[in-house]
């Protein structure tokens, strides 16, 4: 948590956020396209190189299995930035960017400006946006289907993420113009796609199936202990509740301390109260924003090093959790309590958000 601090420090707040902002203004015009164009180019080789490995059926198609999702979750992370603008300079190329990202993310049946509209609104009125009520979807199962379904997910077998996008779909279909063209679009692209692999090599199928079902898994994981924001359906109204509710319910787990360019396997999105406080800094310049938002909060040299709240959570305490509350992440309406004793930060009762909207 890049933030550990009690609400009761006002002045200490403000400042920091004026601080930090005077200090973020500069980073919306320090963008790099080159390193736009790098990062596709690393994903077009993690793709079509876990597509020859895994089809070649050799002692190397795992190591396609885990390429072909580094290439998914890559493409996930970079249609994030797409989405503040933030991958080139002019707002079509951002969009164009983002709806073919959309396409290898498995979002293709929903416009990208849906999905942007969505995620600013997220970060405007610092709200969880809930597409699907999954505890009505639940309730409305046969007993037996509701625990095929509970059954499933405790074995990592995200049968959810495929219901909810199976109803995503559904609800696609049963509307008008665009939307139905574009759902008949994405059935016609996806069919294509598993179908020819399936044709290739049965196994290969199934490898293909464990990259996808690997970048879901990472996917709601970081996106599990994000935030403890209210979640609201997607009409639903709330007040914005400021800067101070903002920091003190988002977390930053950067995925290493020490070996940092590890970090880079989901660019950086481990710094997310650095996104917060400033949304239009690029992904690569979110590390060094990170210590200076430390910093304006006057925090001790020891915490400016370490990411985490007094050097307790790390990614494997991180891991434990994820594992240990799979199902009840699910099941029960909310992500637990973030802070504890003393008003401070503590993972003892934190179980993390479950969504498959996966706003970050």
């Amino acid at each position: 948590m890049a933030i550990d601090v009690s609400a009761d420090q006002p002045d200490r707040v403000k400042n920091a956020g004026m601080a930090f902002r005077s200090l973020a203004s500069t980073t919306k015009t320090q963008r790099r396209t080159y390193i736009t164009w790098s990062t596709i180019l690393t994903i077009l080789l993690c793709l079509s190189g876990g597509c020859y490995f895994i089809l070649s059926l050799s002692c190397w198609s795992l190591f396609g299995v885990f390429l072909l999702a580094e290439g998914m979750i890559l493409s996930w992370y970079l249609r994030h930035d797409c989405c503040h603008l933030l991958a080139f300079q002019r707002k079509k190329h951002n969009v164009v960017l983002g709806e073919i990202l959309s396409c290898i993310t498995g979002e293709l049946q929903s416009p990208f400006t849906e999905y942007r509209r969505a995620h600013l609104r997220h970060h405007s009125d610092q709200v969880d946006l809930v597409g699907v009520d999954l505890h009505h979807m639940l309730e409305s199962y046969p007993r037996w289907a509701r625990s095929a379904v509970l059954l499933l997910e405790s074995e990592y077998i995200p049968i959810i993420f495929l219901l909810v996008r199976v109803a995503n779909i559904w609800s696609e279909l049963n509307a008008s113009g665009g939307s139905r063209v574009r759902a008949v679009f994405a059935i016609a692209i996806y069919s294509l796609v598993y179908g020819t692999v399936g044709a290739l090599s049965p196994v290969s199928l199934l490898l293909y199936l464990f990259a996808v079902i690997i970048r879901i898994h990472c996917l709601r994981f970081v996106d599990a202990y994000q935030h403890t924001y209210h979640r609201v359906s997607g009409d639903g109204q709330i007040k914005s509740q400021g800067w101070t509710y903002e920091q003190r319910n988002t977390f930053s787990f950067p995925i290493a301390k020490n070996y940092t360019f590890l970090n880079l396997l989901i660019l950086n999105f481990g710094f997310h109260n650095a996104h917060h406080a400033s949304p239009t800094c690029p992904w690569y310049r979110l590390p060094k924003l990170d210590k200076a938002l430390r910093q304006s909060w006057q925090l001790s040299d020891q915490e400016i090093r370490d990411p985490s709240p007094r050097g307790q959570i790390g990614i494997g305490l991180l891991l434990k959790s994820y594992h240990r509350d799979r199902v009840r992440r699910i099941t029960d309406s909310d992500s637990g309590m973030a802070y504890g004793l003393n008003d401070r930060f503590s993972m003892e009762a934190f179980r993390g958000a479950f969504t498959d909207n996966l706003l970050g």
